[in-house]
């Protein structure tokens, strides 16, 4: 399995038609006593969740079709695609608590808000937002269509859609975290995937293409609407403090933007399946889908050292950059 359309197709198919094996949560289930240089990584093909500091050991497996991580305190956040749950794993006693999102939902992606300790999950096949107070759901509330990224800064919430059953032309939404409304929404490039903020605080939106000749956009947003073009097929985002951005893609590689000077500075790694990324420090932290492995590199894109995980490593958290 080579793409992230593949991958949420088969996603698609297995909760459509409910012939799915279920993972039960299990493993090592050892509590974690977490360093500075410490990062927690998701695979999805065998669904687990891994923690990484001086070696790469599996914590807890997951469940069908785990998609994304969050960590907030002592608390890890999973979004399992295929059955319809988030877990809860919280890191110091390694309890794992199940938050139901709902049947037919497909959640795909995570946010918190800080301000008002609340858990926002995108449904892509509803178009729908769940939002998770401690282990209760306090509502779900429409957004654009077939969401997929989350982002949240102060009282907004940013939701990037791919509109991918309808023209796939993307959009973000914005809405207020306390009572959900819906803010503004703009349109972008064809099949939105990732929304992130700069230091500045403007908003970038990866448009990802349509795998088919259609490549990939970066969209700025302010008061008007910029666009990039980058090329290939990228679909993941993460930032560094120093005033970059990285882009990474199944097809195509890490791009580096510079959000400091508004300029694309190309491709600084290539031929590798880059399920998604994450910055600490001055240290680009890489998940490399078809190889099993963690890259972590230097911001030109020198492989530093690796590690193997589980099948199909699919997210990475890393904390702040």
């Amino acid at each position: 399995m080579s793409s992230l359309r593949s991958l949420r197709n088969l996603s698609v198919f297995f909760l459509l038609y409910g012939c799915v094996e279920r993972f039960y949560v299990g493993g090592e289930n050892n509590a974690i006593v977490e360093g500075k240089g410490g990062v927690w990584v998701l695979t999805t093909l065998s669904p687990e969740l891994w923690y990484i500091d001086d070696s790469a050991r599996r914590v807890i497996f997951a469940d069908l079709w785990a998609n994304k991580i969050l960590k907030v305190g002592d608390t890890v956040f999973i979004v399992n695609s295929g059955t319809n749950t988030v877990f809860r794993y919280i890191t110091t006693t390694t309890e794992v608590e199940t938050l139901r999102v709902g049947d037919g939902r497909n959640p795909y992606s995570l946010a918190y808000s800080y301000i008002n300790n609340t858990l926002f999950v995108s449904n892509f096949l509803t178009s729908t937002i769940s939002a998770f107070r401690g282990k209760s759901l306090i509502s779900e509330f429409r957004t654009c269509g077939n969401p997929e990224g989350l982002y949240v800064s102060g009282s907004k919430l940013f939701v990037a859609c791919t509109n991918y059953y309808s023209d796939m032309r993307g959009e973000l939404w914005i809405h207020n975290v306390f009572n959900f409304d819906t803010i503004r929404t703009f349109r972008t490039g064809i099949n939105s995937q990732s929304v992130i903020l700069d230091g500045d605080g403007e908003i970038y939106v990866l448009s990802t293409g349509d795998y088919s000749g259609r490549e990939t956009y970066l969209y700025r947003i302010s008061e008007g609407v910029d666009s990039f073009f980058v090329g290939g097929y990228l679909g993941g985002m993460c930032i560094s403090k120093g005033g970059y951005l990285f882009l990474v893609g199944w097809y195509g590689g890490v791009y580096k933007f510079n959000w400091a000077v508004e300029r694309g500075e190309g491709f600084i790694i290539s031929d590798i399946s880059a399920s998604s990324c994450a910055v600490k420090g001055d240290t680009l932290i890489i998940t490399d889908f078809d190889n099993d492995r963690v890259l972590y590199a230097d911001f030109s894109g020198r492989i530093i050292k690796q590690f193997y995980v589980g099948d199909g490593p699919i997210d990475v958290y890393a904390g702040e950059p």
